[in-house]
């Protein structure tokens, strides 16, 4: 779960022309839906402008820069189904302030909680509110929620721990953000290239796939990640490979460097065997990037013949040409 308060905003506005045929003249012109952006953020200014234009190459988006407060909320309509099927996820409302008024996509959780935390008359919030993000979703805030100091908190606590970002990993140590929190166990290497063979676009796992020796291994390094369940308030783990180690903050040692040697080759011991279990399934494409991995960066895992022929069930072979 992760929060983003902003300090201002720029919304974005659609340009909209209603046409009278009777009295043949525009009896319209605004900017009617609105897309809530960062201010200063250009990729998000970006996607909201190409969201804003749309088929209408010839209009030009209006750009409304506000600070992030004294926003005032009526709940529009419902943004019915998706053209997937289901129900969207936002409710329609509308936002006002100083004198501009927009049609925006509000996330109808974040919604939820409003209503249950303000008094609602006819559809109109009877409160001022600010935007925020939560988990990406784009939602509306008065300052006496609790979610609101939820919010604040969290900005707080990136804050502190933007300041101690740091890329040099130390084996057994816990790295966090706000949001996620790992255990960098240690590096691995992956000894194989996957080089398909006669593959049919349609029925891709049809064609003959080489593994590929290679002459140096790429690294790879293995992170443990501790997640509390948002069903079950108990404590999730599970692995990850990743091919470079991002910045984040070490909150210090927790596993000894023996006690993450362990834990790789419990964790090795585990792949070969879930290996077997998904040649028998006949998914184990699902388990390419895992295949070959080892703990020496000097000599690569080998599989007996057995296993091989395990290997081959799938159309995998194992190639002598090193890369």
């Amino acid at each position: 779960m992760s929060w983003k308060l902003y300090d201002k905003v720029t919304i974005v506005a659609k340009p909209v022309e209603v046409y009278d045929y009777k009295q043949h003249k525009i009896v319209y012109q605004g900017y009617e839906q609105g897309y809530v952006v960062e201010y200063g953020n250009k990729k998000m200014l970006d996607s909201a402008i190409t969201w804003a234009v749309g088929y209408q190459k010839d209009k030009t988006p209006e750009q409304f820069d506000f600070d992030n407060n004294g926003f005032l909320l009526t709940i529009h309509n419902s943004a019915g189904g998706s053209s997937q099927g289901g129900k969207l996820s936002f409710m329609s409302c509308w936002i006002e302030k100083d004198g501009h008024k927009f049609l925006i996509g509000i996330n109808s959780e974040l919604l939820v909680e409003l209503i249950k935390n303000t008094t609602i008359i006819n559809g109109v919030c009877q409160s001022e509110v600010c935007f925020a993000r939560k988990d990406g979703q784009v939602g509306v805030l008065t300052k006496d929620m609790d979610s609101y100091k939820e919010a604040v908190e969290y900005e707080n606590r990136s804050t502190e721990l933007n300041k101690k970002k740091t890329t040099k990993w130390i084996i057994g140590h816990v790295y966090e953000t706000v949001s996620t929190k790992v255990i960098y166990l240690g590096k691995l290497y992956q000894w194989y290239d996957m080089e398909r063979v006669d593959s049919d676009r349609k029925m891709w796992k049809s064609g003959r796939i080489n593994l590929i020796l290679r002459k140096t291994p790429k690294v790879k390094y293995l992170v443990c990640h501790i997640e509390k369940s948002r069903w079950t308030g108990k404590e999730d783990r599970w692995y990850e490979l990743l091919d470079k180690l991002p910045s984040k903050t070490d909150s210090g040692v927790v596993k000894t460097e023996e006690e993450c040697k362990e834990e790789i080759n419990s964790y090795l011991d585990t792949i070969d065997k879930e290996l077997i279990d998904y040649f028998d399934e006949h998914r184990s494409w699902y388990y390419y990037e895992k295949i070959g991995l080892s703990c020496s960066e000097n000599s690569p895992k080998l599989y007996d013949d057995e296993m091989k022929k395990r290997f081959e069930t799938q159309r995998y072979y194992f190639c002598e040409n090193s890369v």
